[in-house]
């Protein structure tokens, strides 16, 4: 999906919110209307919210910033697997 996104969209998509997924300020109209014209975000809810990113949008997102770290419990696991498969 981040294929096609560019320079000026992800580094604009960057600045939503990691739970809210609301976006800073927006910028030129053009990065504005690729982001509709691709389903990545949606006029925002409640007042003085100018944008918010779709189910679309949340996916390109977390493509870009990658996979989560693990967790330390996450990781405590995978450590306890280890010892089991060896």
């Amino acid at each position: 999906m981040g294929r096609y996104l560019t320079n000026d969209q992800r580094l604009w998509l960057a600045t939503a919110h990691p739970d809210r997924w609301d976006l800073k300020t927006s910028p030129d109209g053009e990065v504005v209307e690729l982001c509709l014209r691709h389903g990545l975000i949606r006029p925002g809810d409640r007042p003085g919210e100018l944008w918010k990113l779709t189910a679309a949008g949340g996916e390109a997102l977390r493509e870009l910033r990658g996979p989560a770290p693990l967790r330390p419990r996450a990781l405590r696991y995978a450590r306890v697997r280890e010892r089991h498969d060896s």
